[in-house]
């Protein structure tokens, strides 16, 4: 599926956004910095999945 999504564009949002709800990671907004972020991101998710992770960073 192709097409325009939109971004948010408030004041404090973040480059990316990454929430745990109910089993399943949501990554949204991942752009640009995501490609020099990606290794990170990955490492914070496998983390959340094996429930080693701390909330709210990503390192």
């Amino acid at each position: 599926q192709v097409g325009y999504r939109p971004k948010r564009a408030v004041e404090g949002f973040a480059d990316f956004v990454m929430l745990e709800d109910r089993g399943y990671v949501h990554l949204g907004g991942i752009e640009s910095p995501g490609l020099t972020s990606s290794l990170a991101i990955a490492r914070h998710v496998a983390g959340l999945v094996r429930g080693t992770a701390t909330r709210g960073t990503a390192s």
